[in-house]
């Protein structure tokens, strides 16, 4: 049991070298250290291994570990705040180990998701003792990029980490006389099933009413980032200095954060690597591309044995990037993100559907009827087939010719819509789709604007009826090939159910709002040379030179 700075004790198992199994080897050991609200002895999911199962891993090779149950979880002692004090429990946690006998005063951290995140608010402050870090999809960044996109609830997400995650470690801490309604209202919530996240207005979802600090207080916060200040990691990447290994995938919803940090974290520190793969949240063990399937674990050691105990150079670790390229599915090497000889291509909405280099046209603008009652429902995470979203009449398509040749996207997408709603508020919906010659299509990206903030994020406006307005919507970032043949598409749509909450077109408190709030907007996209609507592709020219790799850490 750790003490914090304010007497708050946290549950914390050891796991050191031995010889013979039975007494700790003799010397002193680089640790590492893990820090987790999901419990210090989950089982594996997804194919991965559990923590215990990892730790003994890494004692086998010579490291001594640390996995720490947070604060306020499981064994240990305080209050739960999402991501707001790992920061200064971090710190302490490093100076108790380096204190340690056996401990040689180097330590390095390792983890995915929230284990990721709590990484990454530690880096920047120069805590004792933090040598590296392996940071994988790092679910930070609340204001921006975990709990809203563009101003826009990320609904499934957070109502089902809350719930699936975290229900019944909630419910201990709370005082008995709200125990048993909140036990009452976590089963009436499970018993809904998928429905659970038609429930409305948001303020009075069972259970998650009764747990403000996931649901209530970050609902009231949706235009105050200081509220997220802890985990807001991107304003502090300049004060980086130690390397970190970042590793995010294609479909992953926190593939943006690993980026970043990349991105923020290597113009200060150029020991900083990039790896990205066709991994949803914590799958790169379990992808649906076999030849991605990947042990990120081992990666990690192989990480701390180069900068705890200046061992061996895993040869993959030397390149600055690696990414791999869906389509000819194989991994490559790269020297900097965004890639070098990168050309990004304007790719134009125009008339009868059509998507082309050569700029916007046709007068005649499209229009589609978005009603919140019958929401464009979310496809799973992945690769998957979204060709049925496309003969819906609340969805606009729009396509290149057959591709003459392989067209390569690799970097980061944005795009630039010109649009008008009969909402006084709506969302835009982007997603960017690979469609085979027999008309299959399938996801590769996608983005949301809440119209609300198309000028600011902290000081929303509603909209005139009728009036165009300019969005620019971000939509993450890939690595495919669409083949010759295919088309590359783009679907419009105002929304995406339940990835995000359902837009009720209506300029009110989102808090609020029930379905008789709802109304039917008419949604109007322009594509003029006044308007000119489009998507913006990080084309890789196909003359650059391609250094294709095997797989970095096979399964």
């Amino acid at each position: 049991m750790v003490a914090m700075r304010d007497g708050v004790r946290l549950a914390t198992d050891l796991y050191l070298p031995s010889d013979d199994g039975v007494t700790v080897s003799s010397g002193q050991f680089a640790t590492l250290l893990s820090r987790t609200p999901y419990s210090k002895t989950r089982a594996g999911l997804n194919g991965r291994a559990g923590a215990e199962d990892q730790a003994v891993r890494a004692a086998q090779q010579g490291f001594a570990v640390a996995i720490q149950d947070t604060r306020g979880r499981y064994q240990s002692e305080g209050s739960f705040r999402s991501m707001q004090d790992d920061g200064p429990d971090g710190w302490d946690t490093l100076v108790w180990l380096g204190q340690q006998p056996w401990c040689n005063g180097r330590i390095g951290t390792y983890g995915v998701s929230y284990l990721g995140a709590v990484q990454m608010m530690l880096a920047p402050f120069h805590p004792p003792h933090l040598a590296a870090a392996f940071s994988e999809q790092p679910s930070s960044d609340e204001f921006t990029d975990r709990t809203f996109h563009s101003g826009a609830l990320t609904l499934q997400n957070v109502e089902g980490w809350a719930v699936n995650s975290s229900g019944e470690q909630y419910n201990l801490r709370l005082p008995q006389e709200l125990r048993v309604q909140a036990e009452q209202e976590l089963a009436q919530y499970r018993a809904l099933g998928a429905y659970a996240f038609e429930a409305l207005p948001l303020q009075n979802v069972p259970w998650l009413r009764l747990i403000p600090g996931i649901w209530g207080e970050v609902l009231d916060h949706v235009e105050d980032p200081t509220y997220f200040a802890a985990n807001d990691i991107r304003s502090k990447l300049s004060e980086v200095r130690i390397p970190i290994y970042h590793l995010g995938g294609w479909f992953d919803p926190f593939l943006r954060n690993t980026i970043d940090h990349y991105k923020g974290a290597v113009a200060v520190n150029a020991d900083q690597r990039l790896i990205l793969g066709p991994w949803t949240h914590g799958g790169m063990g379990a992808s649906d591309f076999p030849e991605a399937a990947f042990d990120d674990f081992g990666y990690a050691l192989a990480w701390h044995e180069r900068w705890l105990r200046y061992g061996a150079v895993l040869p993959a670790q030397e390149h600055p990037v690696i990414v791999y390229v869906v389509g000819p599915n194989r991994w490559r090497a790269e020297s900097a993100w965004p890639l070098p000889g990168t050309t990004v291509t304007d790719y134009y909405l125009c008339g009868d559907g059509q998507l082309r280099a050569g700029g916007p046209g046709g007068d005649t603008p499209d229009t589609y009827v978005y009603d919140p009652h019958h929401p464009v429902p979310s496809p799973p995470m992945g690769r998957t087939s979204v060709t049925s979203l496309l003969a819906r009449k609340d969805v606009l398509l729009y396509t290149t010719p057959p591709l003459d040749e392989p067209v390569e996207v690799t970097g980061e997408i944005s795009a630039t819509l010109f649009a008008a709603s009969s909402g006084t508020d709506t969302d835009w919906m982007l997603r960017l789709v690979d469609i085979a010659p027999d008309g299959e299509a399938f996801h590769v990206v996608d983005g949301i604007m809440r119209a609300r903030y198309r000028h600011s994020r902290t000081a929303p406006t509603p909209l005139t009826p009728g009036a165009v307005e300019r969005y620019d919507i971000n939509l993450w970032a890939t690595s495919l090939v669409f083949d010759r043949g295919h088309h590359i598409g783009v679907v419009i749509s105002s929304s995406n159910f339940p990835k995000y909450d359902r837009h009720p077109n209506v300029y009110r408190d989102l808090r609020k709002t029930t379905e008789a709030d709802f109304v039917t907007a008419s949604q109007t996209i322009h594509h003029t040379a006044a308007y000119p609507s489009a998507v913006h592709l990080p084309i890789i020219p196909a003359a650059n030179p391609r250094n294709w790799i095997a797989n970095p850490m096979p399964l």
